[in-house]
This record gives structure tokens, sequence and C-alpha cells, in this order.
């Protein structure tokens, strides 16, 4: 089966969501799913502390962003990249996991998943930023993925228009 159908038979199961954004792009079309906790964290259902609970109504607007096709700065090198960074691969590439940097309002967090194909990206979980131990995150990430998606890996590449086709810097 392919990525796309089992896409599908998630959203149908309730296990993944697709984000639409309020003003879509004619320019970009970009797609934001998210499951497990990363959904319960950006839907924010009630079952995360409080504390998140701005953060949350943030991470929901800097995902619009990136799915409306606005322009979005890129960390391809997880330790070289511009602080303004929106998406950044994380540390071991070799996973294919990158992090949306969610740096205001604090606590700042991280929300973790893959690309499933160009503009396509999968969020799966999430954690504060602070003392965040990034090789355990990206393996419980990968972890969420491999369930869900057995058959299909995130996209691994070191080429950004692998993951993003237009709209972006480089930081």
């Amino acid at each position: 089966m392919s990525i796309d159908n089992e896409m599908k038979t998630l959203c149908a199961a309730g296990k993944l969501a697709l984000l639409e954004p309020a003003v879509p792009s004619f320019m970009v079309r970009r797609h934001v799913f998210v499951g497990g906790e990363a959904r319960s964290f950006i839907f924010w259902d009630g079952s995360i502390d409080e504390d998140f609970e701005s953060v949350s109504g943030r991470t929901f607007s800097v995902l619009e962003r990136f799915s409306n096709g606005s322009y979005i700065a890129v960390g391809m090198d997880p330790h070289d990249k511009e602080a303004r960074s929106q998406i950044a691969r994380v540390d071991p590439v070799d996973q294919g996991i990158f992090a949306f940097r969610i740096n205001d309002p604090n606590p700042a967090v991280r929300i973790f998943g893959g690309f499933a194909k160009v503009d396509v990206v999968i969020l799966l979980t999430w954690w504060p930023r602070e003392d965040c131990d990034f090789p355990s995150e990206v393996a419980r990430c990968r972890a969420e993925w491999d369930k869900l998606f057995p058959n299909h890996p995130p996209i691994l590449s070191d080429e950004i228009e692998d993951h993003v086709s237009k709209h972006f810097h480089i930081s």
C-alpha cells in the first residue's frame, strides 16, 4: 500500500488528522498531518499540563504558516542552524526526523515528525525544549512513525528540495 493510502486509512481511523490552513495558498500546497501526542498537544485536549496551553495555540499558528505556503527557515544541519529556523533536522539525521521549533511564548517546545513526501509532514511527538534529550526524542518519534508506517520510512535526504519544494531558506 502506498504511503498516501496509508495516510488516508489512518485519517479515516482517527489516528491522523490533517491541519487545514484558514487561508490556503495557491502558490504552494503543503500538508501537515498530526497524530499521537502531537495531536493532543496541538488540538489541546486538556490532557497536558496547563503551562503549555498558550504554547499549543502558538504551535497551531506556526504550523498554519508552514501549510499555507509562507516562507520558512529550515535548519538542515542540526548543529549549525540559525536561531530563527522554524524547522530543523534533528540528530541522528539518518532517522529522518525534523522538529518544528516553537520558541515563543515560553516554555519553548519541539514538535517532532518526518516528511512522508515533498511538502507533506507528519508530526507525532512533542517535548519541552528545556532539558530535551534530542537523540531519545528522535528514537521515540521514529518508533511512533514505524508503528504507523512500517513499510515507509520518513524521507531520508540531505537535500532540502526532497522535503520542501518552494518558499524556503536554508538556515
